[in-house]
């Protein structure tokens, strides 16, 4: 079986009650919740790539098992905790394949294609970032780096999982596009709700042109060299496009996976990409 975003969205809901935390407060010790909620958590280095993992040890409460080699921060760290306890928290499927001897080894935040990898993902951020308050937090912000790093403060969730939610809640036309410093390839483009409206170019993946905006310059940097914000066409990512709209870029290395984030905000009138 498969959960329904708003089945993942009560069950984080259903978690934050029953530990006491309202939906528009951010969550605190993460660590110390897990402990409170009568669950275990051990780190250790196993050797391995996977991030997590879950453990019973009556049947009703778990232990969670943090690889440290693949805790690359402390708001990472964070949302590792949230999808497991996603695991926990989702009886059906999830937490009944543990109890029967499954192992759920979890990869880092979002790049799973496994359905019940996905699914705690979303449980996760639902945990963390509660829509409402999200909403709330980047009524007045642009989606650029300086915001998404205010917002990981506010949360304690990683830069990838405030991009994720800001394009996904955001009013504003943008996108969030994922590259692989490693093959050089892009792995995935995601639109706002108004860049999906405006923008019917094909979603960009696969190999980039060497044009494309600042990704280029920086992947010849050393890891933790940043471009400044900066004004691009959009033209330079979709190049197919007959009309000229400026767009504000950051990128940036998140510093681990090789992986490097472009955020593309429009300045000018959405209506022209029409």
């Amino acid at each position: 079986m498969s959960y329904k975003d708003l089945e993942l969205i009560s069950a984080a809901k259903n978690l934050r009650e029953e530990a006491g935390i309202n939906l528009m407060s951010p969550i605190g010790d993460i660590t110390q919740l897990v402990f409170d909620l009568g669950h275990d958590l051990v780190e250790n280095d196993f050797g391995d790539d996977f991030s997590a993992t879950c453990m019973t040890i009556n049947g009703i409460k778990f232990t969670i098992a943090l690889n440290t080699s693949q805790m690359w921060n402390e708001n990472f760290r964070r949302f590792t905790v949230a999808h497991e306890l996603g695991h926990i928290s989702l009886v059906q499927h999830h937490a009944e394949m543990i109890r029967n001897g499954g192992l759920l080894k979890s990869k880092a935040e979002f790049q799973s294609n496994s359905v019940i990898e996905r699914e705690a993902d979303k449980f996760a951020i639902n945990f963390l970032a509660p829509v409402g308050l999200f909403k709330k937090e980047i009524e007045n912000l642009e989606l650029t780096y300086s915001s998404l790093s205010n917002l990981g403060n506010i949360f304690g969730i990683s830069l990838l999982s405030c991009a994720f939610r800001f394009v996904e809640l955001t009013d504003l036309c943008c996108s969030l596009i994922i590259f692989d410093g490693s093959t050089q390839k892009i792995k995935y483009e995601i639109r706002s709700g108004l860049m999906k409206q405006y923008n019917k170019h094909p979603y960009l993946q696969g190999w980039y042109a060497p044009e494309q905006g600042s990704v280029t310059r920086l992947l010849a940097k050393p890891l933790g060299y940043d471009i400044n914000d900066q004004i691009v066409e959009l033209n330079e990512y979709y190049q197919n496009m007959r009309v000229s709209i400026r767009c504000n870029e950051s990128v940036f290395k998140l510093g681990y996976n090789n992986t490097v984030m472009v955020l593309l905000s429009a300045l000018d009138d959405p209506e022209d990409l029409i």
